[in-house]
């Protein structure tokens, strides 16, 4: 009886002693997890308080953007303080300045054509053409992706009016009177509403560009 008393405890104490084993064990892992969880938490709680205070330093900052593909439109009164009278009434007001005013037509050097606003570039010296009309002709922009077309009515008849894509200046007309053999368009553009950029200042923003006239 004894024996078996024994035997039977000793199993009983065995298997206590198992179940003891296991909830410590449990109780580690549970400690464990918990202590990593709270270190995780703090680290994450670290990381974010340094990216607040990286992003407030940045934004604290005034980001300068010299190029034109970030351009952003200023108000009316900063466009009339930074342009001529004429640049205003024809970039902003779809104006046409008188033909034959713009030195920019016979100008003959190499370079590029930009908006006299944004300061996009829009047309290339290998695509203008003494078109005899007093202004500035191309058979074609620098890149389609640089001007809009748009239906215009104005004068009692439909013509193709070219804006800029970027600041949406106005720029001119195209028409299909031009050489036969280069396309046969005409872009007939008002000298107010560019800025002429020569070879040798093709750097920075306007690099790409220079390949045109190698």
């Amino acid at each position: 009886m004894y024996f078996e008393w024994d035997n039977t405890t000793f199993k009983k104490s065995s298997v206590n002693k198992e179940v003891y084993q296991e909830e410590s064990v449990k109780k580690e892992i549970i400690e464990n997890n918990t202590i990593e969880k709270t270190m995780s938490e703090d680290k994450n709680e670290n990381k974010v308080a340094v990216n607040s205070e990286a992003e407030t330093e940045i934004m604290g900052k005034e980001l300068v953007c010299e190029s034109y593909s970030c351009f952003k439109k200023p108000s009316d009164d900063v466009l009339r303080a930074q342009l001529t009278d004429l640049q205003y009434r024809v970039t902003q007001k779809d104006g046409t300045e008188r033909a034959g005013t713009s030195e920019l037509d016979a100008n003959k050097e190499e370079g590029i054509y930009v908006d006299i606003v944004s300061g996009e570039p829009l047309f290339s010296s290998v695509d203008k053409f003494d078109s005899g009309t007093g202004w500035p002709s191309f058979v074609k922009p620098i890149s389609e992706l640089y001007v809009t077309l748009h239906e215009d009515k104005k004068l009692f008849s439909v013509r193709t009016e070219v804006r800029s894509t970027i600041a949406d200046s106005h720029l001119g007309h195209v028409f299909n009177d031009g050489p036969k053999d280069r396309g046969g368009l005409r872009y007939c553009m008002n000298g107010a509403s560019l800025q002429f950029i020569p070879k040798a200042e093709l750097v920075g923003q306007y690099a790409e560009f220079a390949s045109l006239f190698e």
